[in-house]
């Protein structure tokens, strides 16, 4: 992170304590955690809309699956959000 614009530095000096430009490790953590919950509710979002189609070659039993993956997935989703801004 050397190559950081003024303003970088100032979001990183604001978002990062201490005047550390690299997140911690637990901050890194939860940046993955936000990126696989995105891009799993995004595919599953996906198999949603196929799934609701005409053409759909699967059961009824494989929609609902979908659709209560999905469910999971944004309520994980909501739960992270909460619990990262309770603290």
């Amino acid at each position: 992170m050397q190559n950081l614009t003024e303003r970088e530095k100032v979001l990183c000096t604001f978002h990062y304590p201490l005047n550390k430009l690299e997140p911690s490790k637990k901050t890194k953590k939860e940046i993955e955690l936000v990126q696989a919950l995105a891009k799993a509710e995004g595919n599953l979002q996906f198999l949603a809309e196929v799934s609701s189609s005409s053409d759909w070659q699967g059961s009824m039993t494989q929609g609902e699956a979908i659709l209560n993956a999905l469910n999971f997935v944004q309520e994980a989703s909501k739960l992270n959000t909460e619990i990262r801004y309770s603290k």
